[in-house]
């Protein structure tokens, strides 16, 4: 099974084809999975609603947008006297939004294949350097087989065009106005 990845800024969607549309693999028709990655000694690394939660109560051993921080040059993020790196957290996420798909298409009973490869999209002004980071963050930090990239603002306008009413002779202007950045 392939799908497709939006590691957002606040929140991260897998999706994939299903009965030949795209479709958002979360459940329950949640919105999203929470970007938000939260550690304790005690509870361990939590990632997505239960960091939410956690961070509500102890909110120094969270970290939130760490996309906007994958050019940081600093240490990492300390958190109950552990560090992590940039890579790490990331590496976090992707684990996170694998198992969410991976369980949600079980739950469907749509396949018992695992995840064999990805796509993930990424902002218009990420460099290459960025794309780098991201791809060693999920394949090293959750095991998965990144296949390609594609920015936002493309991906929306490949969906409307894709769109059962979508129409090839029109000039369109796409907006991604996401949770840190805005592409056209």
């Amino acid at each position: 099974m392939r799908i497709g990845i939006d590691f957002g800024t606040t929140f991260s969607l897998p999706a994939g084809m299903i009965n030949g549309k795209p479709e958002t693999l979360l459940p329950n028709g949640e919105y999203g999975i929470p970007s938000v990655f939260y550690y304790h000694s005690e509870t361990g690394v939590q990632i997505g609603q239960p960091a939410v939660d956690s961070a509500e109560i102890d909110p120094a051993n969270a970290k939130r947008e760490i996309k906007m921080d994958i050019n940081q040059h600093d240490n990492g993020f300390n958190a109950d006297g552990r560090n992590f790196s940039r890579k790490e957290i990331v590496g976090y996420i992707f684990k996170e939004i694998a198992r969410v798909a991976q369980d949600e298409t079980s739950r469907r009973a749509l396949s018992s294949q695992n995840i064999d490869g990805v796509v993930i999209s990424i902002p218009a002004a990420f460099t290459f350097r960025e794309q780098e980071f991201i791809r060693n963050a999920a394949e090293n930090g959750a095991g998965l087989k990144v296949l390609g990239f594609i920015r936002e603002p493309v991906a929306a306008a490949i969906s409307y065009f894709n769109a059962p009413s979508g129409e090839d002779q029109k000039t369109i202007l796409v907006y991604d106005l996401g949770g840190g950045t805005c592409d056209v």
